[in-house]
């Protein structure tokens, strides 16, 4: 009987269901609306299927102190699908005629998940755990040297999460509804009937996973259920799904009844863990940043500028340049960027958290050397990141070198340590280096580096010489001088008759 009033009822859900053409996800899903509301609890197959592959979103939101675009960090993000442990839940729905439709929320049928896929890692695989009650899936971040995005400003106000401004992943999660109805796949058992399903989704990450991604983790529930609508194939004996919805696990637990009617709020209904979702929407793409609860990608950046100061220095000349960079934290190989003012090129830390122009890995045709004004850029850092600098004198002339970050003294050293200090003298194929790592920090604008060689003012024979000196014995002939022609004058006027 009961079996029956469902099934009723169901069907004049789909009788009074027209299939809008919203967007077509990869899984080949869109939006339902009803001819009277447009709040039905579900997205409904183009076709209802034994099988369905239903997408859970994840992003990520960039950030950088000058908006620059950064490349995508490294993470993988780990979860968890249980069935939910569901009592009594109903949810109820609107037919056309305004009359409430109750359908029964029963626990997901875990044998019933029978694929997950990592749209950022095609190898990725479902792993079940030893009891079989949990199947584990990833959603993989990984960097594309050509999907860089724009960012936000973190003092700005409000965020913008557009597709623009956030780095996207999905999970595919595939439902078979024969698993369903007979998950022991034996006739002799009872079978599952038409209803709603509810699985429940948490996000498992380790926290040092986030740490070592250099990605901030938001303050967004780690939980997701997703209810998965099923209905009696024409010929019974089995089940069809039909539809689903993802629902937010902060304001839905796991035997949660649902009454959609106009007053529900449709901030529930989710397409999973991601900013749009997670914030209250201004209506053009942008969040308020006080409601904002989605992961965050922090980078900085550091320009590298090289001045010559002197009457008689070189300015046209380039000086070689080496640049290194540690991060005591990353272990994912974080990505960033490096431009030398004409072009532009994406390389990453390695395994250690180390990277060095000098390995001439991923670095393209980016020019190190560097002539009066020129700098590099490095872009996209992540937070942490220490950068060091080292310059080549490769002219004939000895230059004195000094270091300033943000406008403050830094010791140098050379390549054998014979000298050291806030500016030292640099022979032809010597070295200046700066002792300490410069930690970048979250700015307005880039952290700067400067690089400073100096020549002091030469003689036309090339001899180095101080003016005061050569006064003095100047100022003393002359004195002299007028001595002697005091003393000449005075013999002159003696010797008159």
């Amino acid at each position: 009987m009961k079996k029956n009033f469902i099934k009723t009822a169901l069907s004049s859900i789909t009788a009074f269901m027209t299939v809008s053409t919203l967007t077509a996800s990869a899984f080949n899903c869109i939006a339902v609306d009803s001819s009277v509301r447009d709040d039905l609890p579900a997205h409904k197959l183009q076709t209802s299927s034994e099988t369905a592959e239903i997408v859970v979103m994840k992003d990520i939101l960039a950030f950088n102190p000058e908006n620059k675009r950064i490349p995508e960090p490294n993470m993988v993000y780990s979860y968890a699908i249980t069935s939910a442990n569901v009592t009594d839940a109903t949810i109820t729905t609107i037919d056309s005629n305004n009359n409430p439709v109750p359908l029964t929320v029963y626990p997901g049928v875990i044998q019933a998940v029978t694929a997950i896929t990592d749209s950022g890692n095609a190898e990725a695989q479902m792993s079940t755990s030893a009891d079989g009650l949990t199947k584990n899936g990833t959603i993989t971040f990984k960097c594309d040297p050509n999907n860089l995005k724009y960012t936000n400003k973190e003092t700005d106000t409000p965020y913008v999460c557009s597709e623009d401004y956030k780095f996207t992943k999905q999970m595919g999660v595939t439902i078979n509804a024969s698993k369903i109805y007979d998950p022991d796949n034996n006739p002799a058992t009872q079978n599952n009937g038409v209803g709603i399903y509810r699985y429940k989704i948490t996000e498992t990450t380790a926290e040092d996973t986030y740490v070592q991604s250099g990605v901030t983790e938001g303050t967004a529930g780690d939980v997701v259920y997703l209810d998965v609508y099923v209905k009696n194939k024409d010929e019974g004996n089995g089940l069809l799904i039909y539809g689903y919805v993802m629902l937010k696990g902060v304001e839905i637990t796991d035997s949660t009844s649902i009454t959609y009617s106009e007053t529900v709020d449709e901030g529930v209904k989710i397409d999973g863990f991601t900013t749009t979702y997670e914030g209250d929407t201004n209506g053009d793409g942008s969040v308020i940043p006080a409601d904002f609860k989605g992961d965050k990608y922090l980078t900085y950046n550091a320009d590298i500028k090289k001045q010559v100061s002197g009457d008689f220095a070189d300015r046209q000349h380039e000086f070689p340049f080496s640049i290194s960079v540690s991060n005591s934290t990353i272990k994912n190989s974080a990505n960033f960027s490096i431009n030398d003012g004409t072009k532009h090129a994406v390389t990453a830390l390695d395994a250690n958290g180390a990277w060095s122009s000098e390995s001439g890995a991923n670095l393209g045709d980016i020019n190190f050397n560097l002539k009066h004004g020129e700098m590099i850029s490095l872009i996209g850092l992540p937070a942490g990141t220490k950068v060091k600098v080292k310059e080549t004198n490769d002219t004939d002339v000895a230059y004195a070198v000094s270091a300033t970050c943000d406008g403050n003294a830094k010791q140098v050293v050379n390549s054998d340590e014979t000298k050291s200090g806030n500016s030292i003298s640099i022979e032809k194929d010597d070295t200046a280096e700066m002792v300490e790592a410069y930690s970048v920090a979250l700015k307005d604008n880039s952290n700067k580096i400067i690089i400073t060689n100096t020549l002091r003012d030469i003689s036309i024979t090339g001899l180095i010489f101080d003016i005061a000196p050569f006064i003095f014995i100047t100022a003393a002939g002359i004195l002299l001088f007028i001595i002697f022609m005091k003393n000449k004058k005075k013999d002159d006027t003696d010797n008159m008759i």
